[in-house]
């Protein structure tokens, strides 16, 4: 499917792209919507932000180690990054070079969401695909994981079909198909389908940090 950015460019011209409101009501990981919302703002640590704040880093992409690693260049720019939205269920031929990330970003989120026919596997689809190309960013970084592209097609993948079933477990409130809210007394059901303890355990995980 190609979806030239000039379209969803042109059906936003002049207006919100993806409004706040729109975007923390999505029905996604909790987590998600914080890296996106850096994302949507340009605060993600790229190579490049981090030396406009002062901090020394060398600017070669971290993930395949060619080019200036600018959040550009990490999400769309980058030659292997392209092939794989080309390879994405989505099949975006990604030709936006000058565009701002954050900007490209809103315009495809609001061109997805007034698609008539599968808008929510679009919406889903784009996000696994943004969230795993920082993922697999961050594990070279940190865990020493070796550039792959093949392992970044197969996260997708997975974050797709992770995210569908805590969506599905929202939507229905079923404890057996993804993190049910919890309401009032009620316990906290995890993905497996097992019951939090009297007292859950509060965890704060720095997920952008070190992926």
């Amino acid at each position: 499917m190609l979806i030239p950015y000039y379209k969803a460019n042109n059906d936003v011209r002049g207006k919100t792209a993806c409004s706040g409101r729109f975007f923390w009501k999505m029905k996604i990981f909790p987590t998600w919507k914080v890296f996106f919302g850096k994302l949507l703002n340009k605060a993600l640590p790229s190579c490049t932000n981090l030396i406009t704040r002062g901090v020394v880093v060398h600017a070669v992409c971290k993930s395949f180690g060619v080019g200036e690693e600018s959040l550009e260049h990490l999400f769309r720019d980058c030659e292997l990054v392209k092939r794989i939205w080309a390879m994405s269920q989505l099949g975006l031929r990604v030709e936006d070079r000058g565009v701002p990330i954050n900007l490209w970003v809103r315009n495809y989120m609001r061109y997805f969401w007034k698609c008539e026919h599968e808008c929510d596997e679009k919406l889903i689809g784009f996000l696994s695909t943004l969230w795993s190309v920082w993922k697999h960013r961050n594990d070279v970084i940190f865990k020493n994981v070796p550039p792959n592209p093949g392992l970044i097609v197969q996260n997708i993948s997975d974050n797709y079909s992770r995210s569908w079933n805590f969506i599905e477990g929202k939507k229905r409130g079923n404890k057996h198909n993804g993190v049910a809210e919890q309401v009032g007394e009620e316990a906290v059901f995890w993905v497996h389908g097992c019951t939090a303890r009297d007292s859950p355990v509060v965890m704060e995980i720095d997920v952008l940090g070190k992926g």
